[in-house]
């Protein structure tokens, strides 16, 4: 589902205890869940008042009262509205932070930058198949990510460490 997918993702990013991750306030609770189930220290970013959506000003602030190395930041596309991954790509950059975008919500959408998903601006971006989301199976999630090291983790990760050779 969607939260074993961000899940993975941070864990494959090496997401752990002493790690900071930030989230935007308004999002359901999985976004945060699965930085504190490796260990990691949550902090929240405010949202635009009108799009709900963590915005590069509300980062900004969320980076200055974390205490701590900011480990990843965890943008989420609310309603099929994306946040601003141009300007939160940027700032995450000069950290060194990781991103792992929560897509849940937001499916085949376009951006100036390209179609969620694309991971264009992140090292991973999750979408969930429940059935209120944009496309169900009933259930399921998936990640995409364009770094071959952090697909190979998540296949790892989600088959218990089993690894079966030669096979993609």
């Amino acid at each position: 589902n969607g939260t074993t997918a961000l899940h993975l993702a941070v864990a494959a990013l090496d997401v752990g205890p002493r790690d900071v991750c930030i989230v935007p306030s308004v999002t359901f609770v999985a976004t945060a869940n699965v930085c504190a189930m490796q260990g990691a220290r949550v902090v929240f970013a405010d949202v635009d008042q009108f799009t709900g959506l963590m915005t590069v000003q509300t980062l900004a602030e969320a980076m200055s009262r974390a205490e701590g190395e900011v480990r990843a930041i965890l943008p989420v596309h609310l309603a099929g509205a994306p946040a601003d991954m141009a300007g939160i790509s940027d700032l995450a950059r000069r950290c060194g932070a990781s991103i792992v975008e929560d897509a849940c919500h937001a499916l085949g959408t376009d951006t100036p930058w390209g179609r969620t998903g694309d991971a264009a601006k992140s090292d991973a971006v999750c979408f969930s198949f429940h059935p209120v989301k944009t496309l169900t199976t009933g259930e399921g999630g998936m990640v995409t990510t364009r770094d071959h090291r952090t697909a190979w983790r998540m296949r790892r990760l989600r088959s218990h460490g089993i690894v079966r050779e030669g096979l993609a």
